[in-house]
């Protein structure tokens, strides 16, 4: 009788990360024991890779030339095969003899938790970015779903508060050379967003609790000024005016006179166009609220007074 000798399987690394989209870690092993990933529902398997990513750091780390690194697709197709039965990642062997339990490198007691979380949520498959606040003075980003046409809501989160906000999906016609598809971009108008979310560090997510986020490379911390600035950018420079008119006319007194007189009007033209901004954007705030209200209702009503019916 053949027995197998356990201590010859022994490896290093783990889940470096579980996300809606994806299971990315590394896995290393003396002579390449360990091939492929699974992901086990039960004993039933739900979806595997191969463990082939080239991983510059874990090939310094152990000085190897192995491809340690793996990336497994989560789709929302995995939902219907899903039961109640604990989830689990494996590392199998080239003879798929020998399969052992994988865990987050961050922290093993909480890796069934979060992949729970993950592969039961209705939100499986989806990814983001955050690409930041630009000069319109509007956050920019993308988020996708696959296999799946509704547009995803997104929440923002700050140490105080979290809160779903309403996003304007645009076409953008970068997204294609990605893989994604052109009506994924979105912006994000923060002035729906209360005093208690500026002058503080923002993340994005699909849920409410702020599990699965965005991605986002730059932190994002909004200034309620340079938000003002930044949307009244289409106004007239009092300085740059000044600077201009002093260059030319240095020597013309009268002339500087009256571009004295001048530069009073325009700035007191510019100080009220920028509160009537600024007005226009509590009414636009007003009407945000309000269509989320609106919304909420209409769909309260499909819901149960509908369905009761």
């Amino acid at each position: 009788m053949n027995f197998i000798n356990f201590n010859k399987y022994k490896y290093k690394g783990g889940i470096d990360s579980i996300e809606l989209h994806s299971i990315k870690g590394w896995i290393f092993s003396q002579n390449k024991i360990f091939n492929e990933v699974h992901i086990y529902c039960g004993k039933n398997l739900l979806v595997s890779c191969k463990i082939n990513k080239r991983r510059k750091d874990i090939i310094k780390l152990f000085n190897t030339n192995q491809d340690c690194g793996f990336e497994i697709e989560l789709k929302n197709n995995i939902l219907k095969r899903l039961k109640n039965e604990k989830i689990s990642v494996k590392v199998v062997d080239f003879d798929k003899l020998i399969k052992k339990n994988i865990y987050l490198i961050s922290g093993r007691n909480k890796t069934q938790r979060i992949l729970n979380e993950a592969l039961r949520s209705q939100f499986l498959g989806s990814s983001g970015n955050i690409d930041g606040l630009m000069n319109d003075g509007l956050i920019h980003g993308w988020a996708k779903r696959n296999s799946h046409k509704k547009y995803l809501n997104i929440w923002v989160h700050c140490e105080k508060k979290s809160a779903r906000i309403l996003t304007e999906y645009k076409k953008r016609k970068d997204l294609p050379s990605k893989g994604i598809k052109d009506t994924s971009g979105f912006t994000i108008n923060p002035n729906q967003l209360s005093n208690r979310f500026f002058n503080e560090e923002l993340w994005f997510s699909f849920d409410r609790k702020g599990i699965f986020k965005l991605r986002q490379e730059n932190k994002l911390i909004l200034n309620q000024y340079k938000l003002e600035q930044t949307q009244s950018n289409n106004f007239l420079s009092i300085e740059k005016i000044n600077e201009k008119l002093s260059m030319n006319n240095s020597d013309n007194s009268e002339f500087n006179k009256d571009k004295n007189i001048m530069s009073h009007d325009i700035k007191e033209i510019e100080k009220n166009l920028i509160n009537f901004k600024l007005l226009l954007n509590k009414f636009e705030n007003k009407i945000i609220k309000d269509k989320t209200k609106i919304n909420f209702l209409i769909r309260f009503y499909r819901k149960f007074v509908l369905f009761k019916k």
